[in-house]
């Protein structure tokens, strides 16, 4: 091994020492044509991995560099650790310069926005051919604030302006868990909404809080060279991380445990009415879909798992706001002090009935909760 090979080649030497064999899966293409975002799986044995990137090639040399972290905190698989250590600690190094180059060049690029921008007629760009820029914004926004865990974005009218021949309605969008809010002006409640839900979206573009990477989510919204120190930073999110970590390790643990274990996996597969689970997961993992007598279902599952189920309304529609859905969260929360009490699986349901949504989150749950034992 030498220090400066790449993180996947790293582990395929790892791989090749163990008799083992790497399998990369692509799971996600996401973002527009001119700025995508690629998610990359990478499973060894019982231990997967995930990165994410700007290219393919990205995205698999972060996923690999996730598992040679796990490898070495975890296994006895690597001989030479203070190599792969070394080789860590440069690609992390990079990702800063990265990072620091990308918060430069954005800045840069909004100064010339700026200076473009001042010599126009501000009426002669408007808010509805602005929210056209982005095809469905207010979707793109509600997904990025899932992936990311944070609160939903909350709509809300302000009010209107103009003459009755020529209104102008203003919508507020807001993300709580930021404490960010936006404006947006239109011709009609809906293009407002649009507009808001893009203005949000630009201005977590702005402060690169729209990417994945867990080191630009952690970039400050203003800084200088002077003031700013990344390294810092960087050790810093990197000692928050701990107790994500923990959660992960335990999730891990949870499914390793129930992939051991024959009689919970058969017990399982037993109460879902379906010869192909494959099928089933593909079938009930569509939003709009809800498992027939899906409340039973949980009752079964959470005795054989030993676990719980926790729906809760994450955020409730109110008559001053824009959003005519109800947005709900299931979580599967294990009862074995063994696990802490961790989160072992979470997801949204939405719809105009409240208890539609609850139906549609327990739905999700249960399709997600498939898919890690087939």
């Amino acid at each position: 091994m030498e220090s400066h090979d790449s993180p996947i080649s790293l582990l395929n030497q790892i791989c090749v020492r163990n008799s083992l064999t790497p399998t990369y899966i692509l799971i996600a293409s996401e973002g527009m044509v001119h700025a995508p975002t690629f998610t990359y799986r990478v499973q060894l044995v019982e231990y997967v991995e995930e990165g994410s990137g700007p290219s393919k090639k990205k995205a698999k040399h972060v996923a690999a560099r996730n598992m040679l972290r796990r490898l070495l905190n975890q296994t006895n698989l690597i001989e030479e650790k203070e190599t792969v250590k070394r080789v860590l600690k440069r690609c992390d190094d990079e990702d800063i310069a990265e990072a620091l180059a990308l918060q430069k060049s954005t800045k840069e690029k909004q100064n010339e926005t700026c200076d473009a921008s001042t010599n126009l007629n501000p009426k002669s760009t408007s808010t509805n051919e602005a929210a056209n820029e982005e095809e469905n914004p207010i979707g793109k926004l509600q997904e990025i604030c899932m992936k990311k865990h944070w609160n939903p974005p909350i709509y809300e009218d302000y009010g209107e302006k103009g003459a009755p021949h020529e209104r102008e309605f203003h919508v507020d969008c807001m993300i709580e868990s930021l404490s960010l809010k936006q404006r947006g002006i239109g011709k009609s409640k809906k293009v407002a909404k649009r507009a808001a839900a893009l203005q949000m979206l630009n201005q977590l573009r702005k402060d690169n809080l729209d990417k994945i990477d867990d080191l630009l989510d952690n970039l400050p919204k203003s800084f200088s060279d002077d003031t700013f120190d990344f390294a810092s930073a960087y050790v810093n999110m990197r000692r928050n991380k701990d107790s994500k970590l923990r959660e992960d390790d335990l999730q891990d643990l949870f499914f390793r445990d129930l992939a051991s274990d024959s009689g919970k996996l058969e017990n399982l597969k037993m109460i879902f009415n379906c010869s192909q689970l494959q099928d089933y997961v593909l079938k009930y993992m569509d939003e709009e879909k809800i498992i027939d007598n899906v409340e039973k279902l949980v009752v079964k599952i959470e005795l054989i798992l030993n676990c719980k189920l926790d729906v809760s309304v994450y955020s409730e529609k109110r008559k001053d706001a824009s959003s005519d859905k109800f947005q709900c969260l299931a979580e599967f929360i294990a009862k074995d002090p063994k696990y802490d009490s961790v989160c072992i699986l979470c997801s949204y349901g939405m719809d105009e009935s409240i208890e539609r949504a609850k139906l549609k989150s327990m739905s999700r749950c249960i399709a997600l909760l498939i898919c890690n034992i087939i």
